[in-house]
């Protein structure tokens, strides 16, 4: 009877663990906290990367503010980087999210993809300070100037390298990679705008 019981117990654990998902992708109104007119994109559909429990978060905020003690880090970085190839359309327009940096983006795109927004939400999770890191959500290749935040071969570089550093992440732990300053792009062409 004991072993039936602690079978079961493992079976109920590993099929928990496994179905376990910390973020899911939702429509979203299209919200504009800079004020600009975005009526001319009412008809396309935008999405957002929230938290599956809300009890985490307060997913009506954004940057996305998460207790980061309850959730699984180096999990929840993998769940992002799952993302990579999803084109939908962020829900918020290119902005800056560093009020103290006096750059400012000069590009025509005003969008940005699910899956740029799962690298910046990445960001949020490792470093103190993320907006110091990354103040936009436009990767630049460094190599010859150009800029991404849909899709394209400079984001294709951003995630080979977050899949990289994700690797040294998982062998090395957070603690080391905050303590040694390892960023995701530190080996790539590629920087946050």
């Amino acid at each position: 009877m004991k072993i039936i019981l602690s079978a079961f117990i493992v079976i109920l654990n590993y099929s928990s663990a496994v179905s376990q998902t910390i973020f899911k992708v939702v429509e979203a109104e299209r919200n504009s906290f800079t004020g600009a007119n975005l009526s001319d994109n009412m008809s396309r559909k935008y999405y957002r990367i929230v938290l599956v429990d809300d009890s985490l978060s307060q997913n009506f905020l954004y940057p996305l503010v998460i207790k980061k003690h309850n959730i699984d880090t180096v999990e929840a970085i993998r769940e992002l980087l799952l993302l990579r190839g999803d084109t939908r359309m962020c829900s918020l327009p290119i902005m800056g999210y560093n009020p103290l940096k006096s750059q400012i983006y000069i590009g025509t795109n005003k969008n940005y993809s699910v899956q740029v927004e799962a690298l910046f939400i990445i960001n949020q999770l490792i470093f103190e300070n993320p907006f110091y890191y990354s103040s936009y959500p436009v990767l630049v290749d460094k190599v010859d100037g150009s800029s991404a935040s849909i899709s394209g071969t400079v984001i294709d570089k951003a995630f080979e390298a977050y899949c990289s550093w994700y690797k040294k992440l998982k062998r090395i732990g957070i603690r080391q990679i905050k303590y040694k300053k390892i960023m995701p792009l530190d080996s790539a062409a590629v920087r946050w705008y």
